[in-house]
């Protein structure tokens, strides 16, 4: 891989922040509502096999339902509240962040400070139509906005050095 640098400029929103934690939690949220589409599918199968009249069918759906809804309202209500509430007590986040990328790590700079993180300390990466995210561990990561890149070559060359030294 050649030398290259890649230097950005952004600010992160509360829209950027919430799109970074959906996409941290998008494995688990897949696993939560395949396990309930299961669930969906034994009741149906139960109330096949049992009939109409049976307590085990009903009981699994009125469960998976509850469970679907409960689902809906953490996704589309409460997550995006609490980010809300956690972006606005986070101060750092509404600066000017100035990246630069390059094939060795990840620098970052703010007011207060800067940061220069290897490649290879990271966790793990993932990213979306939106948003880059650059995991530290399962639940801390740093957020890549696509929109702070000037083409769709500066990305593709990131993701080439995240696929050779950041598992995914």
């Amino acid at each position: 891989m050649e030398p290259k640098s890649v230097t950005l400029k952004y600010n992160i929103t509360v829209v950027d922040y919430l799109d970074a934690v959906r996409l941290n939690g998008r494995k688990k949220r897949r696993l939560t509502f395949l396990l309930l589409g299961l669930a969906l599918l034994l009741s149906l199968l139960a109330w096949l096999l049992e009939g109409s009249d049976a307590l085990l069918p009903i009981c699994i759906s009125a469960w998976s339902g509850g469970m679907l809804v409960y689902l809906l309202i953490v996704y589309f209500w409460w997550v995006p509240v609490r980010v809300k509430k956690l972006y606005l007590q986070q101060k750092l986040l509404h600066q000017e962040i100035t990246a630069e990328i390059t094939n060795q790590a990840f620098k970052t700079s703010l007011a207060q400070g800067q940061s220069e993180i290897a490649w290879d300390t990271y966790y793990a990466w993932a990213e979306d139509s939106r948003m880059i995210i650059l995991k530290h561990s399962q639940v801390m990561f740093q957020m890549l906005p696509k929109r702070a890149f000037t083409g769709d070559e500066d990305i593709q060359w990131l993701r080439g050095i995240l696929v050779v030294k950041v598992k995914k």
